[in-house]
C-alpha cells in the first residue's frame, strides 16, 4: 500500500519466480485518469481521487496488487476578502477555505483556521472570523491555516474610515 499526492510518482517492482522468466509483465490501473502506470511499472498521480486505485501487475496467470491511496494536502488558502473598507463600528464576516495541491478536488486534511489582528484596536476579529471595526486605521487580519503536513498564512488587509454622521440638512 501506498500514499501519494498529484505530480508525485513511484516505481513498483513486481518479483518473479523464476527470477529468469521470459514472461512479460503487465501493468495496469483500476482508474488510469487518476493514476497512470508504465510498462516498467512506474506510477504517476495525475489528478486527485477520494477513492483508493489499484495497480496491478500480471504475467502468465499470476496477479499482484498495490493499493494506492491518493491524498490532497493542504497548499494554500483563499480568502473572501483580501482588502476592505469598514467605518468605525462596523464588520463583516472574513471566511477562509483550504485548497488542495489539486486545485480541482477538496483538500483532503483536516485543516483549522485561526483569525488574529496586527493591530485589535483598530480592527478586532473573533475566532470564527468576524472582523469589528473599532478606530480609524489600517491593519492586517491574519489567517493560519495548519494540517496535518502543512501551515499557510493568508491576509486581509483592512482599512477602518472614521464614520461621519450628518449633523445638519437642510433643503
Amino acid at each position: 500500500a501506498l500514499t501519494l499526492s498529484k505530480g508525485q510518482t513511484y516505481t513498483l517492482k513486481a518479483f518473479v519466480d523464476p527470477e529468469n522468466t521470459s514472461d512479460p509483465i503487465t501493468w495496469a490501473s483500476t482508474d488510469a485518469e487518476s493514476v497512470s502506470v508504465t510498462n516498467a511499472g512506474l506510477v504517476t498521480v495525475k489528478k486527485y481521487t477520494d477513492k483508493p486505485v489499484t495497480i496491478y501487475a500480471s504475467s502468465n496467470g499470476k496477479k499482484a496488487s498495490c493499493v494506492i491511496t491518493l491524498t490532497n494536502p493542504l497548499s494554500s488558502v483563499t480568502l473572501s476578502e483580501t482588502a476592505k473598507t469598514l467605518f468605525d463600528s462596523h464588520g463583516f464576516q472574513l471566511s477562509a477555505a483550504a485548497v488542495g495541491a489539486d486545485e480541482s478536488a477538496p483538500c483532503s486534511e483536516n485543516v483549522t483556521f485561526t483569525f488574529s489582528s496586527i493591530n485589535p484596536t483598530i480592527a478586532a476579529v473573533s475566532d470564527t472570523g468576524y472582523v469589528t471595526a473599532r478606530t480609524k486605521g489600517k491593519t492586517s487580519i491574519i489567517v493560519n491555516a495548519k494540517s496535518e503536513t502543512n501551515q499557510i498564512t493568508a491576509v486581509c488587509e483592512v482599512t477602518v474610515n472614521e464614520l461621519v454622521e450628518i449633523t445638519n440638512l437642510v433643503l
